[in-house]
């Protein structure tokens, strides 16, 4: 999803960029963005619509340029990008997006996992214990927790009878607002589950980790995917319409990619 978002606004911004320099109006832009939309994002696209406002108001007219050329207006351009800091705020919609579609996965995701879990018996969750929490986590981090429907398998009030003693919270309170415990983008933390019996009979244990199963990208890994989305949208541009200033980006960016993989 992600990739297919950043491809999406470097579509965008090389429509705007060829738009202009085309001195199209910003009605026609605004056509050209919705017909190189490939998944529909609205705040990306409100965002592009109104970037190719701004951007047409640099545009003087196909006369004007006739004796200095187009560069002027593709460096006017440029300039307008980069001072907006247009790929960096773009991205962080796209993020945004990505944190939105990936906590409603998580979501979908438990509410199965607690159906299937119910089969079993497994109505208990045992939290995992981070050294690297997250200082809003570490009060959750450790604990029991139970279905919401612990009720359907308290045959003899054991289950309520522990459940109220030692004031344990439903694993659906604790997987969402406030807290966000697993769902929240980048927690590391997971659940062991057991049933009724073996958490009463103390038969279960806390997972312990010094550090918290990390797969989230390494900062270089970050970096080296960020230069390498520049470089697609400036080369993108040069495509559209080639200068100077985006030949020594491209090159610039380019090392700085080299430089990265050799030393990931």
């Amino acid at each position: 999803m992600k990739a297919t978002l950043l491809t999406q606004k470097n579509r965008y911004i090389a429509t705007i960029y060829d738009g202009i320099l085309k001195h199209k109006s910003a009605r026609d832009i605004h056509k050209e963005l919705f017909k190189v939309t490939i998944n529909p994002n609205k705040p990306l696209l409100a965002y592009m619509i109104k970037l190719s406002n701004k951007a047409k108001k640099l545009d003087k007219g196909p006369g004007a340029y006739y004796s200095v050329g187009l560069d002027v207006l593709a460096v006017a351009l440029l300039d307008l990008f980069k001072n907006k800091q247009v790929n960096d705020r773009s991205r962080v919609l796209i993020n945004s997006e990505v944190r939105k579609y990936e906590s409603e996965q998580k979501a979908e995701i438990l509410t199965n996992a607690w159906k299937e879990n119910r089969k079993s018996r497994k109505i208990f969750y045992v939290a995992s214990s981070h050294a690297d929490s997250a200082k809003d986590h570490e009060p959750w981090q450790g604990r029991i927790y139970v279905d919401k429907f612990w009720h359907n398998y308290d045959t003899d009030g054991s289950i309520g009878e522990f459940v109220r003693r030692n004031n344990i919270r439903t694993v659906q309170w604790v997987t969402g607002k406030p807290v966000w415990f697993i769902t929240r983008p980048n927690c590391r933390h997971y659940f062991t589950t057991y049933t009724a019996e073996q958490i009463l009979g103390n038969q279960y244990t806390v997972p312990h980790r010094k550090i918290g199963d990390r797969r989230l990208q390494t900062p270089r890994d970050t970096d080296l995917h960020r230069y390498e989305d520049r470089l697609r949208l400036l080369v993108a541009l040069y495509k559209k319409h080639p200068t100077h200033i985006l030949e020594l980006q491209i090159q610039k960016t380019k090392l700085l990619i080299a430089k990265l993989k050799k030393e990931l």
